[in-house]
């Protein structure tokens, strides 16, 4: 019994995850005027080693590619992490305005 309690603490302890939140920017509204777009990216890293460096320019060409007629606006990012067992995965999610000129 004392073993079966020892291994599932083990594996609670191993497998528990965290979430930050780092860092958050935002630019000016420009009073809301124009249509709220979204984009989100991520780069996995695994003891230390990220194959995927490009992840944030990623997010904003992805941006940029839903106004094509237009520009993008009021962009707002956020930079956030979640850690897992010897890896953790780095997020990006930029939102911002299509003003069509």
């Amino acid at each position: 019994m004392l073993k079966k309690l020892s291994l599932l603490f083990a594996f609670s302890v191993l497998s528990a995850c965290a979430h930050s939140v780092h860092l958050y920017q935002a630019t000016d509204q420009n009073g809301g005027s124009g249509q709220l777009i979204e984009a989100m990216t991520q780069q996995k890293v695994i003891l230390g080693f990220a194959q995927e460096t490009n992840y944030v320019n990623q997010a904003y060409d992805q941006l940029k590619q839903q106004c094509p007629k237009g520009r993008v606006e009021g962009i707002n990012t956020r930079y956030s992490t979640s850690l897992g067992f010897f890896s953790w995965t780095n997020k990006i999610r930029m939102r911002g305005y299509c003003i069509n000129s």
